[in-house]
């Protein structure tokens, strides 16, 4: 096991979104900042009362219980668990504790508040969306028939950006409406529509459900929160379908207990949780934003712990694309772009690991409430990112996704997958201390989600081959642009130069290619005599620099590297109209003796 932080208690459960700092521009958080500490705020007097599986007909023991012992009950649950939550005496607690009917009674806790199609003119796609290629600045994705729950402070149900809908008042007895503005935030990254006006989210125009179990100054109770997740699991059990709600976002978190398996735990929240998944809801919670372990075995972050929920930890964009090569965050000092965020919280443990992505959570621009849009940070910013696309693997303008016919677990394990498929081939697209990345003190933030654009229709796309070649350091041995044009093991050969470090450097060129092209594609095989630190680059002309695509060590044996450069492709073709060229380098360097580089295939791909 690793070695771990020593903690300190932790008040209460919050949402999780940052304070405003120095240098915030426009930021409005919901209620403070999250506690100082670690570890469970129990309500004094306040208890959840759970029965056992046997019990037939709970409401009705629910009622003869608080008839003989004279106690009011504030919430009853029959979905996720059965049992409800009340004020109770010590004498009144140890009956029900004596009574056979229930299985186990647990103190209440406080929780808190932790932040295509072509794009209608007017809107715009925030950093997130773009970094996780939910969309680009001319498309986005449509809506999800998937209803998506946010389990936070309410929705502004009036707000004309969002598709929410009333769900249930944990808090009282009115409509679902947010008090404070973190839930209609966390609301409009799932989901803000592609309606011409403010942003658009992940899964833009998809229907959202306002389940309110936090007040206006962004705090509840382990009670609330249950009362939340039995609501959402019943959709799944009464007579309507079209109320189902297989996807709920929780951007809340607090200290909790130790995690136990579902079988065992007395935890109320997390058997909940547990029962709310078998019944086939994925629930995508926040990581937390105290910079610590949120598996911390003695001291859990709760629901951040629990094996059952897709945890989201956070990372800074500036930019909304990947290389690192955005400016300073607007909102906050001491980030960096396409860096792990200094406030997330991680993972330590393998069972933590094993459930954890990343996504944006720095300076995100959503919706706000009362309208128009405002920015946030945090791990509650993160987590909505990731529940718009479990909603759209699930389906998509009609058309059944990947994530259709899995369980929970299974969806899990699937956009973890591919989240790390993604990050792995196509190297440039993570952050700094991501797995292919990490940190040196063993943090895992997990790989950074992605949604991805539909692909484009093949048979649009254009290919083209090197219209001429120019060798920058060394001396060209053989061949020319003809060699480059097929993978057939006809080579274009470069020496290297023969002092100190010896190198290659050569571009390909590529003329005639149009100015709005989009969805540029580089294809480069190739290989080296000896093994030298290879780059693939390609020219960006607005810059006049070199943009890194590929770097890896290269030998004896070929090797291809397919990449996309960041930003508009536009970017990468001279000239500001018409057509133009596109230069394509290809470098290598070692100390270990002179050698000759072996280019075999070098080729674009594009829509024009």
């Amino acid at each position: 096991m690793r070695s771990r932080n020593v903690r300190r208690p932790l008040a209460a459960l919050v949402f999780l979104v940052l304070p405003v700092v120095a240098g915030d521009a426009g930021a409005q958080p919901a209620g403070g900042g999250p506690p100082p500490g670690r570890g469970p705020e129990r309500l004094e007097g306040r208890y959840i009362v759970v029965y056992r599986p046997s019990v037939d007909r709970p409401n009705e023991v629910t009622e003869d219980l608080s008839r003989r012992h004279g106690f009011r009950t504030t919430h009853r649950f029959r979905h996720a668990l059965e049992g409800f939550s009340a004020a109770l005496s010590e004498g009144q607690l140890k009956r029900l504790r004596d009574d056979p009917r229930v299985e186990f009674v647990a103190r209440d806790r406080v929780v808190h508040a932790l932040g295509a199609v072509p794009i209608a003119p007017g809107d715009t796609v925030p950093t997130g969306v773009r970094r996780i290629e939910a969309g680009s600045s001319t498309t986005v994705h449509q809506p999800s028939s998937v209803n998506v729950a946010v389990i936070d402070t309410g929705i502004d149900l009036e707000h004309p950006d969002l598709n929410a809908v009333n769900g249930i008042d944990c808090i009282g007895d009115g409509p679902a409406d947010d008090g404070n503005g973190h839930g209609t935030h966390v609301a409009g990254t799932i989901g803000a529509k592609n309606n011409g006006s403010g942003v658009v989210g992940v899964a833009p125009g998809t229907k959202l459900y306002a389940v309110k179990v936090l007040n206006s100054n962004g705090s509840g109770t382990d009670s609330q929160v249950v009362c939340g997740i039995d609501w959402v699991t019943g959709t799944l059990t009464d007579d309507d379908p079209s109320n189902d709600i297989p996807v709920a976002n929780m951007s809340l978190g607090g200290g909790g207990v130790p995690i136990e398996g579902c079988s065992v735990t007395t935890d109320p929240m997390h058997l909940a949780i547990c029962r709310s998944t078998t019944a086939g809801v994925t629930h995508v919670v926040a990581a937390g934003n105290d910079a610590w372990d949120f598996d911390y075995p003695p001291i859990p972050d709760t629901p951040a712990a629990y094996p059952q929920a897709l945890t989201v930890t956070a990372i800074s964009d500036s930019d909304g694309r990947p290389g690192g090569q955005g400016g300073s965050l607007p909102c906050r000092s001491g980030e960096a772009d396409d860096r792990y965020a200094s406030y997330s919280n991680f993972a330590l443990t393998d069972a933590g690991e094993a459930h954890t992505v990343a996504a944006p959570g720095t300076c995100i621009t959503s919706t706000r409430n009362g309208g128009g849009t405002t920015t946030m940070s945090g791990t509650s910013m993160a987590a909505p990112h990731i529940a718009g696309l479990v909603a759209l693997c699930m389906e998509e303008a009609g058309t059944p996704g990947p994530c259709a016919d899995l369980t929970p677990a299974q969806i899990i394990d699937h956009i973890r997958a591919e989240a790390q498929g993604y990050n792995t081939t196509t190297t440039t697209y993570g952050f700094q201390g991501d797995p292919l990345r990490p940190r040196n003190n063993g943090e895992y933030y997990g790989y950074l989600g992605r949604v991805g654009l539909p692909p484009p229709d093949p048979a649009a796309r254009i290919e083209a081959t090197p219209t001429g070649t120019v060798v920058q350091k060394g001396t060209l041995r053989s061949g020319g642009p003809a060699n480059l044009a097929s993978d057939e093991n006809s080579y274009y050969e470069v020496n290297s130069t023969s002092r100190r470090a010896r190198t290659t450097t050569w571009y390909g060129s590529f003329n005639g290619i149009p100015n709005g092209l989009s969805d540029l594609t580089i294809t480069y095989a190739g290989k080296n005599s000896l093994t030298c630190d290879q780059t693939v680059k390609i020219r960006h002309w607005s810059t006049k620099s070199w943009s890194q695509l590929d770097a890896r060590p290269v030998g004896a044996t070929e090797v291809r590297v397919v990449a996309s450069p960041a930003g508009a492709p536009g970017e990468y073709v001279s000239g500001a109209s018409g057509n133009g060229e596109v230069r394509v380098q290809v470098g290598c360097t070692t100390r270990a003796g002179t050698f000759v580089a072996s280019g075999d295939l070098l080729q674009i791909s594009y829509l024009g």
